[in-house]
């Protein structure tokens, strides 16, 4: 089924935004995307040096558990 999914490639910005949920002008954008991956309606791409930015915000000295289980979740897909 994947292989007939549409793949869209996720930048580190937009797995940041779905973390941190504080811009509402890209929020809405991020979300749609997100949920139709969920709703297998598309297959999220995106690259290891994405993969290793989002696992650790500079500004953050230790990610929480559960963040680190969305980020996951988010790779999963």
């Amino acid at each position: 089924m994947a292989d007939s999914l549409t793949p869209v490639y996720f930048d580190t910005c937009v797995f940041i935004e779905l973390l941190q949920r504080d811009d509402p002008t890209r929020l809405p954008a991020c979300e749609e995307l997100r949920l139709s991956a969920v709703k297998k309606e598309l297959i999220i791409v995106t690259s290891t040096v994405s993969i290793t930015e989002v696992n650790k915000l500079p500004e953050s000295p230790s990610l929480p558990e559960e963040q680190i289980k969305q980020i996951l979740r988010f790779f999963l897909n």
